[in-house]
């Protein structure tokens, strides 16, 4: 066809809970099999892994989650956070003061990143990708801070603070494990 195809996406975002430092990429879903991948490429950004992920919009990778109880992952999920080495905790939704670091980056994001990026300009989504973290980068992770300081972008703080107590991160690769698959006759 002459009209290249328009597809709505979402914005995942990972964002570390001290310095503010964050990732962003837009992803088509959100699937166990995304949200594991997008997982994967923030850690790859990031460089290491953090100890614990708080996670919000949960719903895909949690089978049940009752009030005061712990939430029981699907079993692909657990199984890539296993392999990855990170603890999960499914944040509850009622509870924003768990994920203040998140909320204030996606709001971040829409204010600062997404209102400077074209909707008119078309893009693959990996040309998008590029885009936004370029903005996220150029708006967000190495803005200066309005008092200055030490440390005066989001960039040093998750660099001297953060990051050195955490083990780098080779290319960590998730499989998505399945303990039954319905193959057709």
């Amino acid at each position: 066809s002459d009209h290249p195809s328009i597809a709505n996406y979402g914005v995942f975002v990972m964002t570390w809970p001290a310095s503010y430092y964050v990732y962003a990429q837009f992803v088509p879903d959100q699937t166990t099999k995304t949200t594991c991948e997008a997982i994967r490429n923030g850690l790859m950004y990031f460089g290491c892994k953090p100890l614990r992920l708080v996670i919000d919009n949960a719903r895909q990778m949690v089978t049940k989650h009752k009030p005061g109880h712990e939430a029981i992952f699907n079993e692909a999920f657990q199984y890539c956070m296993e392999q990855y080495g990170i603890e999960v905790d499914a944040n509850n939704p009622h509870s924003p003061n768990e994920k203040s670091a998140c909320e204030r980056n996606v709001g971040l994001i829409q204010s600062r990143v997404l209102t400077r990026m074209q909707p008119g300009e078309l893009r693959t989504i990996d040309q998008a990708n590029r885009e936004l973290m370029e903005k996220v980068n150029k708006y967000i992770n190495n803005e200066r801070f309005r008092g200055g300081g030490i440390h005066e972008t989001r960039s040093c703080l998750f660099l001297e603070h953060e990051k050195p107590g955490l083990s780098d991160l080779e290319s960590p690769g998730c499989v998505i494990h399945w303990s039954a698959l319905k193959a057709p006759k």
